[in-house]
């Protein structure tokens, strides 16, 4: 998935779910396991995807605002989901360890 992001300040970003790191500050942020969030994801939970986003503004240096919240309130101006029908690969056992 691809969160395609366009903000009131007119800077434009792709933020890719491929990124593992994505995942563990999703997860600190949050406090979701990455199963978790997935499911919320499904559910179209707005709490998540804005996270991701906002996570992926910090990172690339689209935004200086702390929370997301303000982030959403400031600069969030739209947003579109781009979905990869394409099968990750996922190690099941793997993920189970934790």
């Amino acid at each position: 998935m691809k969160l395609i992001v366009k903000t009131k300040q007119g800077n434009n970003f792709t933020v890719d779910d491929d990124d593992i790191s994505l995942w563990i500050e999703l997860e600190d942020m949050l406090d979701l396991t990455f199963s978790e969030a997935q499911e919320k994801i499904k559910r179209q939970s707005m709490k998540v995807l804005t996270a991701l986003m906002f996570i992926g503004a910090k990172r690339g240096g689209y935004t200086e605002l702390k929370t997301q919240k303000a982030w959403i309130d400031h600069e969030l101006e739209s947003f579109d989901v781009a979905v990869d029908e394409s099968p990750k690969d996922t190690d099941r056992e793997v993920s189970s360890d934790n």
